[in-house]
């Protein structure tokens, strides 16, 4: 893994003006994937149209997401497919519910 706050490539025009914002949102986006989550939009449920546009960009060779949700989630700051730089910059419900399954301290 490897923070890259360049902002240069796609998303160079967005966060130009935004730099403090993309900042944050890589920066949890990659905590996220830190700790074990992988995108969002390489479930075997995403649109097929996402699936497409993102299969040169695979998390792991070999790996696919384990579908935690029942169903895709759109909202999750894993998911390429909608933008993850959206105001505010929050953890989608399934994003948090993933978390606290996984990382409950009990």
């Amino acid at each position: 893994m490897t923070l890259n706050f360049a902002m240069d490539g796609v998303y160079a025009a967005y966060c130009r003006s935004r730099r403090e914002h993309c900042v944050k949102v890589t920066a949890l986006h990659e905590f996220m994937h830190a700790i074990g989550f992988l995108h969002e939009h390489l479930r075997e449920d995403a649109p097929a149209e996402c699936k497409v546009r993102f299969k040169h960009d695979p998390d792991v060779t070999g790996e696919a997401p384990v579908a935690f949700s029942v169903t895709y989630d759109a909202k999750s700051i894993m998911n390429y497919c909608e933008s993850i730089f959206h105001v505010p910059i929050e953890l989608s419900e399934e994003d948090i519910e993933a978390v606290d399954a996984f990382y409950r301290v009990q």
